[in-house]
């Protein structure tokens, strides 16, 4: 009973593995191709990104450009304002230093008016009034125009004093005005390089990145186009005809003789009927069995109660299965020629001894093996 639920399992299992075999290494080129379009796509969304972004990048770059044009044109209007404001308080000191002159000559004239109406107030009043009056009189008047002269002098003095100072604070004011926004231009010139500088080095990383994207999917594309060539040329391989197997001349993957046959049999260990997709075929232990025809091995590995197994895909749908083996000579992947060994049979997994079991299928279905393989020599 479990041994028929293995064999269930087995031909499931091999049906499976026989449809998806020849058709697995097409899918797994076409599954990598579809992946390979994927990410052609996403590397060309990508390409475009970095375009868009160099593109904004390069216009932000523009704006920096004409803004610092624009600082520099401010900074040398008010390079141009110091300048001439430097004139201009060279001309203030100048006419500050002839006003200073000027009025140290009159404080020096005052000192002595001041002095000479000390020593009047002491002897000269009364000296005066003894005057005769007509003396008096032109003596008197001469000091207060002296006086008048003097207040008038002392009076413009102040004033030229006054504006001077308000000059010199204006200019000072200015002066300081200016140098501050000539400061403030400077840092903004240094921020606007900085920020210049920056988008720089975003462009050109986003250039690189561009042309880090562009080469790989030229690359993507290569593969592609290489992986479609080797796809056209699997769907080829798939409708070339099959290698030439004929009824009744297919030589015997071993000699020996049928203890298992096809289809419908009465097992002689359980006297009951069973259903068998290929055959046993009785042989010594460590036979020898060879490929019935050319074809790629497309499994070869350990099966719970089959022993080592291994397929032969000979194209055109058809398969053969060897199984009971001790030992595989081949693995998956390899071509075989006719005629050459794949391994050697071994005991323990049939009731008649060192069996080999042999299958061939069209399609994935069992087909009978005896009417294809050629008469054995006095069989």
């Amino acid at each position: 009973m479990i041994k028929n639920a293995l064999k269930l399992f087995f031909n499931l299992w091999l049906v499976f593995l026989l449809s998806f075999s020849a058709k697995a290494s097409l899918r797994e080129k076409e599954i990598k191709l579809q992946q390979l379009k994927k990410q052609i796509k996403t590397v060309k969304t990508k390409i475009i990104q970095k375009e868009q972004e160099e593109k904004r990048l390069k216009q932000a770059l523009k704006n920096i450009e004409h803004h610092l044009l624009l600082l520099e044109s401010q900074k040398k209007q008010i390079e141009k304002n110091i300048t001439r404001l430097k004139k201009e308080i060279e001309t203030i000191e100048s006419q500050k230093l002839l006003i200073e002159r000027d009025l140290s000559l009159c404080q020096k004239r005052l000192q002595k008016r001041l002095l000479a109406i000390y020593q009047w107030q002491r002897i000269g009043f009364l000296h005066l009034v003894t005057r005769p009056l007509p003396q008096y009189l032109v003596l008197s008047s001469y000091l207060e125009q002296i006086a008048k002269q003097d207040k008038v002098l002392l009076s413009k003095y102040t004033l030229l004093q006054q504006r001077l100072n308000k000059l010199v604070f204006r200019y000072k004011e200015k002066i300081n005005e200016l140098q501050f926004q000539k400061n403030h231009i400077e840092k903004l010139k240094v921020q606007i390089t900085q920020e210049k500088k920056k988008k720089a080095k975003l462009l050109q990383q986003a250039k690189r990145l561009k042309a880090k994207y562009k080469r790989k999917m030229t690359q993507l594309k290569k593969d592609a186009a290489r992986l479609e060539r080797i796809i056209k040329g699997l769907k080829k391989q798939q409708l070339q005809k099959r290698v030439k197997i004929t009824k009744g001349q297919m030589p015997w993957p071993a000699k020996g003789k049928i203890v298992v046959p096809f289809g419908r049999y009465k097992d002689k260990l359980t006297s009951t009927y069973l259903i068998s997709n290929g055959i046993e075929i009785k042989v010594s232990p460590n036979s020898p069995f060879k490929a019935v025809a050319s074809g790629k091995v497309v499994y070869a590995d350990w099966l719970h109660s089959y022993g080592n197994v291994i397929i032969l895909d000979h194209g055109g749908g058809y398969y053969t299965l060897y199984a009971h083996a001790i030992s595989l000579y081949k693995k998956k992947g390899q071509w075989v020629k006719k005629g050459e060994v794949l391994g050697k049979v071994g005991e323990g997994y049939s009731h008649y001894g060192a069996t080999l079991y042999f299958e061939l299928r069209y399609h994935g279905k069992p087909i009978d093996p005896f009417v294809w393989l050629k008469p054995q020599e006095g069989g």
